[in-house]
């Protein structure tokens, strides 16, 4: 039961949107690159409103895709299927900075770019940052 409850809570994060158009690691890494490019001074209204949505769009995805992580490791855990939540994110890097470091895995490992962003995330994240037992 309690394997079956594990499993069904990893399927709900990460797969059943991904016959959907699901967005790609490259694709949030293309957003958050466009995100921290700085606008010239005679740039147009559309451009401003793409960088702010593309900024919305990177840090709202990473932050949404870290805390369903937990969530279900949290569940998870209660259930007995693990022993430890899956992400403890450091207090002294702020999100900017761990978008960055994203963004940088990403770019080093070619071989991720086509992955559901989700699953990008999920594969840094708690191989970057697992919580200790």
């Amino acid at each position: 039961m309690r394997i079956l409850l594990g499993a069904a809570l990893i399927a709900m994060q990460f797969g059943f949107w991904l016959p959907a158009q699901a967005m790609t690691s490259e694709q949030l890494v293309g957003a958050c690159k466009n995100s921290q490019q700085k606008l010239a001074q005679d740039a147009k209204r559309e451009d401003a409103i793409r960088k702010l949505l593309d900024t919305g769009t990177c840090a709202g995805f990473i932050g949404g895709a870290v805390s369903g992580i937990n969530v279900v490791g949290s569940l998870m855990k209660q259930q007995g299927v693990t022993k430890r939540d899956l992400i403890c994110l450091p207090t002294d890097i702020s999100p900017p900075q761990l978008v960055n470091m994203f963004v940088k895995h990403i770019d080093s490992h070619p071989e991720e770019k086509q992955l559901p962003a989700q699953l990008g995330i999920y594969r840094y994240f708690v191989s970057n940052f697992p919580c200790k037992e």
